[in-house]
């Protein structure tokens, strides 16, 4: 009785505005609702919100009643044949709160981008009310739906079946809500490759890299098209104008070592780009260790291949 005297002062001090810094951090928290849900929180007498903040949450219990948020547990464990379906009958379902319906379609599109089911990400995230589903979201999603609306819009444009409309108002509505964030500036540079704009797309780079201190890239070969291969940073006495000491290669010997340990199994056809964006570091002195894990691919005679590079790159 002690704990559920303590969920109900919870609640009307909630009402009142009497809350204190730990239960502030969610204001969604039902005490109740958890104490029915958690019999056993009830009968060690704690105080139910104490107990979520310091456990529950570690241990993968709810705040408050949400089906769909426990079945999307579920669902990635094995039980896909029956949650799925579930979480489908939340979607649209009478007896479901809003909440629940949201995170129901948050649950489900990420399940179907699992699949590469695209078009059914789309379904999902952008709906006739989209204002409700993805602009209201509950803060527990951030820009989650917003970003994953914009990357299934953009994989149906490569094969010619997206909306060029939806993809520019999501992306607007992820520019206005979220605006400086690294998220939003990828998702903007994802967003111009649909068009093949390799220049914008290095623009949404270097606005990004701008902001945190970072030297700007650029295409290494400005007749090959944008990849990771093709670029390159800055000239080092443009990048010490906007970024002072960053790259004195004449400071290095008061600056300490750096190790860089890279695992290397079956990488044949990534490791390459890997240890080339290690070359393009500023900082020395830098050592590269590649660690061949009984690779049975080419991918340490790639790495040989690289060592004269390496040299040259690292003097």
């Amino acid at each position: 009785m002690h704990a559920l005297w303590q969920a109900f002062k919870q609640r009307r001090d909630r009402k009142r505005g009497k809350t204190d810094s730990s239960e502030a951090t969610d204001p969604a928290f039902d005490a109740i609702w958890y104490l029915a849900e958690y019999p056993d929180v009830a009968a060690a007498g704690m105080d139910p919100w104490q107990h979520y903040y310091r456990y529950g949450r570690a241990e993968g219990r709810l705040p408050r009643r949400n089906r769909a948020l426990a079945w999307d547990h579920c669902l990635w464990r094995g039980a896909e044949s029956v949650m799925v379906p579930r979480l489908q009958g939340l979607v649209e379902g009478a007896d479901a709160m809003p909440e629940e319906q949201v995170f129901a379609r948050w649950a489900l599109a990420r399940w179907f981008a699992w699949q590469g089911q695209w078009p059914a990400v789309v379904e999902l995230l952008i709906t006739p009310d989209i204002s409700r589903l993805l602009y209201t979201a509950p803060s527990e999603v951030g820009a989650g739906p917003l970003l994953l609306a914009l990357e299934a819009l953009c994989r149906l444009a490569q094969h010619r079946q997206g909306d060029e409309a939806a993809l520019r108002q999501v992306l607007a509505e992820l520019q206005q809500r979220f605006p400086g964030q690294a998220d939003t500036y990828l998702a903007q540079a994802n967003a111009q490759a649909v068009h093949g704009d390799a220049s914008g797309r290095l623009k949404a780079f270097n606005t990004l890299f701008a902001q945190l201190r970072l030297r700007e890239v650029a295409l290494r070969d400005a007749c090959k098209p944008l990849g990771l291969d093709n670029l390159t940073t800055a000239p080092p006495h443009l990048a010490s104008a906007q970024h002072p000491g960053a790259s004195h290669r004449t400071r290095s010997a008061r600056l300490p070592l750096v190790s860089v340990i890279v695992p290397l199994y079956n990488a044949q056809g990534s490791i390459a780009t890997a240890l080339r964006s290690l070359f393009e570091q500023t900082w020395r002195p830098l050592e590269i260790i590649v660690v061949d894990d009984a690779s049975s691919d080419a991918g340490a005679e790639v790495v040989e291949r690289l060592m004269g590079s390496a040299l040259k790159a690292l003097a």
